[in-house]
């Protein structure tokens, strides 16, 4: 009776035994690290660079924003565009226009300045005035406004419908009416230019910002008038 009991236990600690060495624990994977979004931000800094060549004289000023590549690309694409232009050809055209002149002969640098006027914030909407100068030879250089108004909301630039909630209609309807007014004053009368230049189509509308809950339009020289008239602005109540 004594050896049945005996080997009792030993048979239990055998299966115990034989049930722990056929269980095999697998790897666990290492847990995947968080990632955590940076949130959107409209913090900026001034960015500057100054180029004072025999082909050129540039300076320039523009806000670059931290954690924002939206704005940043539509600073690039909508404020930038004509400084990166300068940039890419000015040194070409202008070794090729003063190439074939006489040594003896005066040459000028050409000139490209801009500048941040301006930069407004309220709960929605962020823009940005800038002031360009362009100069390639001639009477005088090409000076204009270029505006970027952006959406905090929706992470995108808006049109001037979109900022200001009215239609291409009515705006254009209150420019016309504005200038008109304005330049008969001045005893312009070519009525036809300021029609052209006030229709409503986006691609007279680029130029604006919002601040106050006051809608300021400008339109660059030619635009409605000649070169005389300078750059004009209209402001409209929202």
């Amino acid at each position: 009776m004594k050896k049945h009991l005996f080997a009792l236990p030993l048979f239990v600690a055998g299966l115990f035994l034989c049930s722990c060495a056929s269980v095999k624990t697998e790897p666990q994977p290492s847990p995947e690290p968080e990632i955590t979004e940076k949130p959107v931000t409209f913090d900026y800094e001034y960015k500057s660079q100054k180029i004072s060549e025999r082909w050129l004289e540039s300076e320039i000023k523009y806000p670059v924003f931290e954690n924002n590549d939206a704005l940043n690309k539509a600073i690039k694409q909508e404020i930038l565009s004509g400084y990166d232009n300068v940039m890419k050809n000015a040194e070409a055209d202008w070794n090729y226009q003063f190439s074939n002149r006489n040594p003896d002969e005066k040459s000028f640098a050409y000139e490209y300045y801009g500048n941040t006027e301006k930069i407004t914030s309220s709960e929605k909407l962020f823009c940005i005035v800038f002031d360009e100068y362009i100069y390639y030879g001639g009477a005088h250089g090409s000076p204009s406004k270029i505006t970027l108004c952006f959406s905090k909301e929706k992470n995108r630039k808006l049109s001037i419908s979109e900022a200001s909630g009215i239609s291409l209609q009515e705006i254009s309807r209150l420019c016309y009416d504005t200038l008109l007014t304005r330049m008969s004053e001045e005893e312009f009368s070519d009525l036809s230019w300021l029609q052209e230049g006030t229709d409503p189509i986006e691609e007279n509308y680029q130029s604006f910002y919002i601040e106050n809950n006051i809608l300021t339009i400008y339109f660059n020289p030619y635009q409605v008038g000649p070169y005389a008239l300078g750059t004009l602005a209209v402001q409209i109540e929202l």
